[in-house]
């Protein structure tokens, strides 16, 4: 591949497409996240151009949000912001539509239906003002699969895009003008190292989940301090256990409540509904909030959901 004489190319495929192996089902967005952490870190490569393809455009834009000191710059080619089109989002084709014009040679007809199914939910419009790195975004002006319109919304929502239309129909960028393609990845390259602004490695987009028991001062007082104590510690339990499960971070424990840090929307929300049902079993109801924004580590140990954040 002429890209790799310019350069170390590492090259992920998600799993159950591809050169990966077969899966049963389909990986959501942030799993296919967490596997493109896995492949960099077993590569030895503490920072990379994430070069992104399709829907591995979200996945980059989702890591790129999260990891910012993972990635140096950003190449999308032939992405979309959101997978299914609807009224607010015009630029995808409707779901009934896009298996008639998907190519099945990287995966079985079963698989298509099962990927597609999985990508009903890639939507990361909210993060597009969050990617802080110099973004190349290449589009095929007669692509099918992807329409021009995707690569526009990109490059006018993502604050440092460079936007670049070829007059060509393919959605792959190994086909018709890819020496075009590496051309443009290669200038791109050296411009934006000359004039490099890496993201501030102390800050970072988590989501953030709130819980506080309802009436508590109340429920304290009409059990007693011991009863409370061992519903706290049930509490607690039971917190740990679903937070543990979806991958969060306990931040802090307020004794009726807590505050707890997750690297994506989905595991925040599954974990919210697992302790909302398993804490009113108990007699303990509570609301939960949650919030994806930026936080800044103001020291300690220097990890997204530190206490000193």
């Amino acid at each position: 591949m002429e890209l790799g004489k310019r350069c170390r190319v590492i090259i992920f495929d998600k799993r159950g497409q591809g050169a990966s192996d077969r899966i049963d089902g389909a990986t959501t967005l942030e799993e296919r996240r967490d596997d493109l952490r896995a492949v960099v870190s077993a590569a030895g490569s503490e920072s990379a151009t994430v070069f992104a393809v399709s829907e591995g455009g979200p996945v980059s834009i989702l890591f790129a949000s999260i990891y910012p000191d993972k990635v140096d710059r950003l190449i999308l080619f032939g992405a979309m912001a959101k997978f299914w089109g609807d009224d607010e989002y015009p630029h995808m084709t409707h779901s009934k539509h896009m298996a008639k014009v998907i190519d099945r040679m990287a995966c079985s007809p079963s698989g298509i239906r099962k990927f597609l199914q999985a990508n009903a939910l890639i939507d990361v419009r909210a993060l597009l003002p969050e990617v802080k790195q110099k973004t190349l975004v290449i589009q095929r002006r007669l692509d099918k699969i992807v329409p021009r319109e995707n690569g526009r919304f990109l490059a006018d929502h993502i604050p440092n895009a460079i936007y670049l239309e070829l007059p060509t129909t393919s959605h792959l960028p190994q086909f018709e003008d890819s020496d075009l393609v590496i051309e443009a990845v290669a200038a791109f390259d050296n411009v934006a190292e000359s004039s490099e602004v890496k993201p501030e490695d102390n800050r970072k987009l988590p989501v953030t989940l709130f819980t506080d028991i309802v009436g508590s001062t109340e429920r304290l007082l009409s059990v007693g301090d011991e009863e409370w104590r061992k519903l706290l510690d049930q509490h607690d339990e039971i917190a740990r256990s679903a937070v543990e499960k979806y991958k969060g971070r306990i931040v802090k424990n307020t004794g009726d409540g807590l505050l707890v840090i997750f690297d994506g929307p989905a595991r925040s929300l599954m974990c919210a509904q697992e302790l909302i049902a398993a804490l009113k079993a108990i007699g303990l109801p509570i609301p939960a909030g949650v919030h994806i924004g930026e936080v800044v580590n103001r020291g300690g140990r220097g990890g997204v959901g530190d206490e000193n954040t």
